[in-house]
């Protein structure tokens, strides 16, 4: 069996993600300095990041993309902020022990010798778990901001986290620190998980239309699944199946209302679908090979709209497709 293709080196769109990359590339095309994604825990923020960077790296070479998990901290210190960004950018060893100044100086140059090796000018921080940042961290990384506009980079911040993000904007907008939200606050993009049944067939649909190696080989599905392919069978069809087995499997006592019912279901679905569809697969293919049937569907039984199957088309696949990178994105 091949690891690559049930391990996590991996990546499935969703509409939320699709959105999340439109916000990116419209904030990359006008040069916007700043956008907040927000949403509740669980909901899979971080692996959209994970998305979004592969997706730069593939359609804009020319843009570093640099990660930052913001800590923790019961109090503001100014050393460990500019060491975590200098972790961010590939620092390692004895500079993390310098002084604050050295740090800040050695944070440019890294970014300016990055930039420089892909002849761009454009930094784009994604800032994961940001409702931890304080405001000393805003007025340090917009004093970074400042720092490098002064050598001709542009730096776009997208700060990631949960809800508590719209308090903090709310707070600096009623507090007067309109610098920091005209920094990094000035588009906002509410994330989310899987929301219908539609939504999980375009997620399975990453499986079916995505090839490894990339312009050949045979599809995710049709690797595990050789017999059921040759048959009609894709993953995209059982959409409203594996949405509706999840419904049915979590107890009533948790479906008090139909909008909270959405946030209980998505956590669990979103990872099922996109982190654990090919390990089930191959559990079916070898179930199909000791009866020597293959399963197939009839592609009509899957609810997915015109939209989702504009979201589920791969780059590479002779389907109409998105301008973005694909479904189903290899990482390593």
């Amino acid at each position: 069996m091949n690891t690559r293709y049930c391990g996590r080196n991996y990546r499935v769109a969703t509409a939320a993600i699709e959105s999340f990359v439109d916000l990116v590339e419209r904030c990359l095309r006008v040069l916007i300095p700043g956008a907040l994604v927000y949403a509740r825990p669980r909901m899979g923020k971080t692996h959209a990041i994970d998305y979004v960077c592969l997706h730069l790296e593939r359609s804009r070479p020319d843009v570093l993309t640099v990660r930052m998990s913001c800590e923790h901290h019961r109090t503001d210190f100014e050393g460990p902020f500019f060491s975590a960004l200098l972790i961010a950018a590939g620092a390692t060893g004895q500079v993390l022990n310098t002084s604050i100044t050295n740090k800040r100086q050695e944070l440019i140059r890294r970014l300016r010798e990055r930039l420089a090796a892909r002849r761009g000018h454009i930094v784009v921080l994604f800032c994961d778990e940001a409702q931890r940042q304080s405001r000393n961290a805003y007025e340090w990384l917009r004093d970074v901001h400042d720092q490098l506009a002064y050598h001709g980079i542009r730096l776009i911040t997208f700060l990631v986290g949960q809800p508590q993000l719209l308090a903090q904007k709310a707070g600096f907008q009623m507090s007067g620190d309109e610098q920091i939200v005209a920094r990094f606050m000035i588009e906002q993009l509410q994330f989310y998980g899987i929301a219908d049944a539609a939504e999980a067939a375009t997620c399975l649909a990453g499986y079916d239309r995505t090839r490894y190696p990339e312009h050949s080989g045979a599809s995710f599905t049709g690797f595990f699944l050789p017999q059921g392919v040759a048959a009609g069978l894709r993953l995209e069809d059982c959409g409203a199946d594996l949405w509706n087995a999840f419904v049915r499997a979590l107890p009533r006592r948790n479906f008090p209302g139909r909008r909270k019912s959405r946030w209980i279901i998505l956590p669990v679905l979103w990872r099922v679908c996109w982190g654990r569809a090919v390990g089930l697969t191959h559990r079916c293919s070898n179930s199909m090979k000791s009866t020597g049937r293959a399963r197939s569907r009839n592609p009509a039984t899957s609810p997915h709209s015109d939209r989702s199957s504009r979201r589920s088309a791969d780059r590479h696949h002779d389907a109409p497709h998105s301008h973005h990178s694909g479904p189903c994105d290899q990482i390593g």
